[in-house]
């Protein structure tokens, strides 16, 4: 039985996306433990007005770890949304289909080039 052609690359692969998930994983974590930190931060620095330290710290860490994780979400709906939009006026101009990731990827790379790089 032969070889799979490109079965090292797979492998390369298949790893090179496992260490991704891992490092998603730290960089959430990253994230949770910064939340925990600014969030206790606040709680001690707003302590003299009476507010309950451990609502406080509870309250702000979970607005300093959601509030950007919702922005996030937001900008990608964001620019799903204008991916579709742009197929759809490609597909009614009739012009035949193209990747979106790497046309845009072409088309930052011209803008870039065109203003000087900036």
């Amino acid at each position: 039985m032969a070889d799979e052609p490109f079965g090292g690359t797979r492998r390369e692969m298949n790893r090179a996306i496992r260490r991704l998930g891992i490092l998603e994983w730290v960089m959430l974590a990253l994230a949770a433990a910064a939340a925990l930190a600014g969030g206790w931060l606040v709680a001690w620095l707003v302590r003299d007005l009476g507010l309950p330290f451990q609502l406080t710290w509870t309250l702000a860490a979970i607005l300093l770890f959601a509030l950007p994780g919702f922005s996030v979400l937001a900008r990608e709906h964001r620019e799903e949304r204008a991916r579709h939009e742009r197929r759809a006026e490609r597909r009614n101009a009739g012009e035949p289909p193209v990747d979106d990731e790497s046309h845009e990827d072409q088309e930052e790379a011209g803008a870039s080039e065109s203003d000087g790089g900036r």
